[in-house]
């Protein structure tokens, strides 16, 4: 296991909180002032003269061009080196959760047509950037393994809904 240290952030109306960082990073990471503005660790910095802010996760692991930074286990407090991977931001979509609100069903991949009779749910992905749809099913949960064998087959970081704990 990797040794791991923590470095206190500052949260909004004053609250403080912890980021996880690799303690061969610690030294480097805890001489500035870090913050959480949306979901991630985050500094400020100048940038020719302008104030500009850059995030934990890409001092740690650098993107290259046309690259973003993804965390493995979705939890973006959570900095160690082993926790970031370099993908394009289509893999870092694909490998986003569900969305927990506006969906029209409890499993990623799947929405319901109400007005289709006996085979409502639909499931569909993306594959190499084209709109695939999978198929017409009778249940929910055959449309969601029919969703999860797809994105096992088709995608370099799969997020199945198995791994989602849905299925």
């Amino acid at each position: 296991m990797n040794d791991i240290k923590f470095i206190e952030i500052r949260r909004r109306k004053g609250a403080h909180g912890w980021t996880i960082v690799d303690a061969h990073k610690f030294d480097e990471l805890n001489q500035f002032n870090w913050h959480t503005s949306t979901r991630y660790v985050r500094r400020s910095i100048r940038v020719d003269g302008k104030k500009t802010t850059t995030s934990m996760h890409h001092h740690v692991k650098p993107p290259k061009k046309g690259e973003v930074i993804h965390h493995i286990n979705h939890n973006e407090l959570d900095n160690r080196e082993c926790n970031l991977m370099p993908c394009t931001p289509q893999e870092n979509s694909q490998h986003r959760k569900k969305p927990i609100t506006g969906t029209t069903s409890n499993f990623k991949g799947v929405c319901i047509n109400p007005c289709i009779k006996g085979k409502p749910f639909i499931a569909q992905t993306a594959i190499k950037g084209k709109y695939k749809n999978l198929g017409r099913y009778a249940t929910e949960r055959e449309a969601a393994l029919a969703y999860d064998a797809a994105v096992m087959e088709h995608q370099k970081m799969p997020l199945t809904n198995k791994m989602l704990g849905l299925l």
